[in-house]
């Protein structure tokens, strides 16, 4: 059964293909998939993008209805280009194998590409974790929402609005605008998201955030899942920060703490250092009282522990990203469905 593809279309909405990496999904895509058939859109098509899955991944991306691209192994970044390239669609949305989507997803995301200037938009997603250490996933979760503050990636609800960054799970684009900065950046992932956001706000696009384009995130979980993720994570950072500069707050962290820690002793005259040592007092106030808001009593401790692992995880990636830098991006090659 093919996915819906009218030609006389309800309300004058834009056709979209929606274009799905995968490898080694055949476990998760069938619910991603069953998901995006529940849509409350009048046309769309589906392009699974299978990037040298050894299991049943393209056979169940077919037998849902979807078009299948096979790439061979050349990375998430690459792959979803390739969905792009094999899509005629003037908008295209990304999901990811492991999501599930709500039926006015795509609905809230074409509607926020409507505003003016716009050529990307994303919504919030929902952690749910399928390890069962379901204390460890507690904490883990309550980090990401407490990281908040200088991550918008973990952003929820609240209103319709302008961002710098979308996550590449829940995302669309205007497809001139994608293909006019080049698409994904090929050989980055993760924050190959921020990447391109940040290149096509650099062109002269707006991004903007739907609340209501829900997904929920079907993530592994555990204690060594997150350890990997975290060094991946401050690992592209570094990346980025290497060939674009400090652009989110996350990444100018590194910055912060040798100037709040180290300069005060070393570096500022001795007749400045009480002022320097009160606003780090302060600064640590703040985010006390910030982990206070945020997370529950019961799970201080716990949290506490997942964001010191954290820490040393995403700094040692993130030392690492400053010495690798970035290769120049370049547009989606053509590929054929096979």
């Amino acid at each position: 059964m093919k996915f819906r593809r009218m030609t006389d279309v309800p309300d004058r909405l834009p056709h979209v293909s929606v274009v799905i990496a995968a490898r080694d999904s055949a476990a998760t895509l069938p619910a991603c998939l069953t998901s995006l058939r529940a849509l409350d859109y009048p046309s769309f098509d589906v392009i699974v993008a299978d990037d040298g899955s050894r299991d049943e991944t393209a056979e169940v991306a077919r037998r849902h209805g979807a078009i299948v691209v096979e790439t061979g192994g050349v990375g998430p970044s690459a792959a979803r280009n390739a969905g792009v390239a094999r899509s005629s669609a003037p908008v295209v949305a990304f999901t990811d194998a492991d999501c599930t989507v709500t039926p006015q997803w795509l609905r809230a995301l074409v509607e926020a590409l409507e505003r003016p200037g716009a050529g990307a938009a994303g919504g919030p997603q929902l952690n749910v974790f399928r390890h069962p250490e379901s204390g460890v996933n507690a904490a883990i979760d309550g980090f990401l929402r407490l990281s908040s503050a200088v991550a918008d990636y973990t952003r929820r609800g609240g209103k319709a609005r302008e961002v710098t960054h979308n996550a590449s799970c829940n995302s669309a684009y205007r497809r001139s605008a994608f293909e006019a900065v080049g698409g994904f950046r090929v050989g980055l992932w993760p924050a190959e998201d921020v990447d391109l956001d940040h290149r096509l706000r650099a062109a002269g696009h707006r991004c903007y955030y739907a609340p209501a384009a829900l997904v929920t995130h079907h993530r592994p979980g555990g204690r060594r899942w997150f350890a990997r993720m975290m060094r991946r994570y401050g690992r592209s950072q570094g990346q980025l920060v290497r060939t674009h500069g400090v652009v989110r707050p996350v990444q100018a962290i590194p910055f912060l703490l040798v100037l709040a820690g180290a300069s005060p002793l070393l570096l500022w005259p001795a007749a400045t250092r009480p002022i320097v040592l009160a606003i780090d007092l302060a600064a640590v106030s703040l985010a006390t009282a910030w982990y206070a808001w945020t997370i529950p009593p019961r799970l201080w401790l716990s949290v506490a522990r997942v964001a010191v692992r954290a820490l040393v995880e995403w700094h040692l990636g993130f030392a690492a990203g400053l010495a690798l830098g970035l290769r120049a991006p370049s547009p989606a090659v053509r590929q054929r469905s096979r």
